[in-house]
């Protein structure tokens, strides 16, 4: 399987740990681990601030993947988290893309490999009275 991040370089423990500190310290900054009923890691979506909302990134354990767990995952997120949300996701990472289609995004524009893809924030509006 390959590794579908987009920066495949494996990180050093000490920078992760830093990156985890940040991210626990800082309130725009969300994760959340999904466990599964006898305590395994199924995967992750984690958020930071993205031009008009949040930049989501998404990964489901190796072991869990082809089930529809990323499908559950995103779309019970989205049901939450009000606002625009983007995902960059690699052109050849199919599965990633219909995750994302599936919870409502639309792929914007691609460059470089790189797709950018948006749940537009469900536009608001009032009811219009007529005399």
């Amino acid at each position: 399987m390959a590794i579908q991040s987009l920066n495949p370089a494996p990180i050093p423990y000490i920078k992760h740990c830093r990156w985890y500190r940040r991210l626990k310290g800082n309130p725009a900054l969300r994760l959340s681990i999904y466990i599964g009923p006898t305590g395994e890691r199924l995967g992750y979506i984690r958020a930071e601030p993205y031009e008009t909302g949040q930049l989501l990134s998404w990964a489901i354990s190796p072991a869990f993947q082809g089930q529809g767990l990323g499908k559950v995952m995103l779309r019970q997120w989205c049901e939450k988290t009000p606002g625009n949300l983007w995902a960059q996701i690699k052109t050849h990472n199919f599965a990633s893309q219909k995750i994302a289609k599936s919870a409502g995004f639309n792929c914007e524009h691609e460059n470089n490999g790189i797709q950018l893809w948006l749940r537009a924030s469900p536009v608001k509006t009032e009811a219009l009275e007529f005399d």
